[in-house]
Parts: structure tokens; C-alpha cells; sequence
């Protein structure tokens, strides 16, 4: 029986990190032995394997993207800064929300369109192309009031 055998570890591992897990991939039946540092064995799926791996990798670029986005519109926000009164990042209905709250209870055209052209850019920006983007612009408000378009536990205020 043959056997691919590697460690996902990094040389430079600082102490701390995690402890490299020995993989090991026999073709017949088409499983993958893990073996952690302290001697814990498991099998796992191939196709699984693959997915989870996949599906780290894409976390990681959609940890990427979120920081990108940040870095745009801390950038964005101080070019309106008499028009804003506070902005927020959300989630909603599976994907990421931009809520403006306006230092007006007035509805301000130029304001709503600068949002939405920084929402269209971002949406179209291929170094984002795995976040959907949203965004709202509310009048002056309470924060109260404010709370039906926010979801507490992944709010975040720019």
C-alpha cells in the first residue's frame, strides 16, 4: 500500500500555533488518515477532505475581502464627514450591509447617490467578487429605531 505522506506545517511555526497534522491519502479507499501531534487518529472522506480545505481557503479570502472593504470605506467616510452622522457595517439576508445614518432627517440626494456609487463600486470590484454588497441610507435617527436594520451580534461601527 502506498501512501502520500506530508505535514501541513510551517517551519517558521511560532509556539502557540497549531501543531502540524500528518495527512495520509491511500488510493483504494479513497480516504485520508489524519494523525494529529498527540497521536489522535481519524479517517475522513476524500471529497470531504478536499471541501474542508476549499472551504478554508475561501475563508481566508473572504477574511481579506472584509478587511478591504473596511480599508474603503474608512477611507470613503471622511469625504462626507458633514453628512454623515455615523455609519455601520451589518449583515443581511446573506450579505453584507452599509448603513449611513445622515446628519439630517432630510433626505439628502447627493449623500444617497455617493452611497450608492460606492456600493456599485465595491459590488464590481473583482478583488470582492465573494461578498454581496448592500447598502442603505437612513434620515437622523434613534438608535432604537435604528436597530431593525441591524444585526447585533455582527455589527460593526465605522
Amino acid at each position: 500500500m502506498s501512501a502520500l505522506d506530508f505535514q501541513a506545517a510551517d517551519p517558521g511555526k511560532k509556539e502557540g500555533q497549531d501543531a502540524p497534522l500528518e495527512l495520509s491519502y491511500y488510493s483504494g479507499p479513497n480516504e485520508i488518515s489524519v494523525l494529529s501531534e498527540d497521536l489522535d487518529r481519524f479517517s475522513v472522506k476524500k471529497d470531504r477532505a478536499i471541501q474542508v480545505l476549499q472551504a478554508d481557503h475561501r475563508r481566508e479570502i473572504v477574511e481579506k475581502q472584509f478587511d478591504l472593504i473596511f480599508q474603503i470605506m474608512r477611507k470613503w467616510l471622511p469625504g462626507f464627514k458633514s453628512q454623515i452622522d455615523r455609519a455601520y457595517v451589518t449583515t443581511k439576508n446573506g450579505c453584507l450591509f452599509i448603513v449611513v445614518v445622515s446628519s439630517q432627517a432630510q433626505y439628502d440626494e447627493k449623500l444617497q447617490d455617493a452611497v450608492s456609487d460606492i456600493e456599485y463600486t465595491m459590488s464590481n470590484d473583482v478583488n470582492l467578487d465573494l461578498i454581496r454588497i448592500e447598502s442603505i441610507v437612513l434620515p437622523l435617527t434613534s438608535d432604537e429605531a435604528l436597530a431593525s436594520f441591524m444585526d447585533p451580534k455582527t455589527s460593526f461601527r465605522l
